[in-house]
């Protein structure tokens, strides 16, 4: 399972590559990191990707998934630093560029479409493990509006 990955997560949109053989099936009850949009997620199926437990996140999400995604390496560096320096927020940054990288990542994920019940045509397979889109699926904010 490999190619660009869009996700739904508490984090907002996440933006992401993938490549991985595994399949993860959650436990009954366990929180996923978020619900896959276009993407394979943890085994292709059920629409999951990653798992979140207390404060440790588990992702196949990699290639650059922090730069990427600057709410969710907020979300990491503030836990660490909360719990080493009593830290309660961090200094804003200015997120734009990395906004500007998910967004022209976003409308290019490969694989399937989400197993989880939406299919809203964005992308149709032309061959295994890469995708045609068609529209890309919603851009991520842009910085001015967020």
């Amino acid at each position: 399972m490999t190619g660009n990955i869009v996700v739904d997560s508490p984090f907002g949109r996440l933006v992401g590559f993938e490549n991985h053989s595994g399949r993860t099936v959650l436990d009954t009850g366990q929180q996923a990191l978020g619900t896959v949009r276009q993407g394979f997620g943890n085994n292709g199926d059920t629409g999951d990707e990653g798992a979140i437990v207390a404060n440790t996140i588990g992702t196949y999400l990699h290639g650059p998934v922090l730069p990427k995604n600057p709410a969710l390496a907020d979300h990491l560096l503030l836990g660490a630093q909360s719990r080493r320096y009593d830290v309660d927020e961090l200094e804003p940054l200015d997120d734009e560029l990395a906004l500007r990288a998910a967004k022209v990542a976003a409308p290019r994920p490969q694989g399937p479409r989400s197993r989880s019940g939406r299919d809203d045509g964005a992308c149709i397979a032309s061959r295994p493990h890469f995708a045609v889109c068609e529209k890309s699926p919603d851009p991520v904010p842009d910085p001015g509006t967020s």
